[in-house]
């Protein structure tokens, strides 16, 4: 069983898979660092060297690895934001081999979080220009693909106690765990 976690750039997908592995006691994989680490540069670099084409080949290439070592264990995978939608050869790697969650936030919501100069260098296609308009125009490129490709929807913009809860639970729901009164794995 594998779950990936996708959505915008900035909607939480690396941090809600690191505290759901954590929680379910299960392994965790971030596809944005794992090319980092395969590639020996942040994401950043890796676009200003090879271009989004460049980038876009390479995260193609990690999903691909990361599947094919796939040992029965259970696995959640924070995708990056364009992982699904932005080329669709990672679409055809994820479609009938991955439960897909869509964590659905719109720009309003995730402008916030963005706003920051070091959340937005580490995200390239919003590091230049209004945050406003370009997570408007990201949004619209990729909202109906996500919903396309996702399992489940989460959302949108849920408070993220909300968020968190929904996921363990559907995570639950496919791994055939019980749960608890206190909302830990039984």
């Amino acid at each position: 069983m594998v779950v990936a976690l996708a959505g915008m750039p900035g909607a939480g997908k690396s941090t809600l898979a690191a505290e759901l592995a954590a929680s379910l006691k299960l392994r965790m994989a971030d596809l944005d660092e794992a090319i980092a680490v395969r590639e020996g540069a942040a994401v950043a670099e890796i676009f200003r060297r090879h271009g989004e084409r460049g980038f876009r080949d390479r995260e193609v290439a990690e999903l691909a690895r990361l599947l094919a070592e796939i040992d029965g264990t259970p696995l959640v995978i924070a995708l990056g934001g364009g992982t699904g939608v932005a080329d669709p050869r990672s679409a055809d790697l994820l479609r009938g081999r991955v439960k897909v969650v869509y964590l659905w936030c719109t720009p309003r919501h995730l402008v916030g979080a963005l706003q920051e100069e070091e959340e937005r260098s580490k995200r390239p296609l919003l590091a230049t220009g209004d945050i406003s308009e370009r997570l408007e125009h990201l949004y619209a490129e990729r909202h109906r693909a996500y919903l396309e490709l996702a399992d489940v929807v989460l959302g949108p913009d849920l408070p993220w106690d909300e968020l968190r809860a929904r996921a363990l639970a559907e995570l639950r729901a496919w791994l055939g765990m019980a749960s608890d009164a206190t909302g830990e794995a039984g």
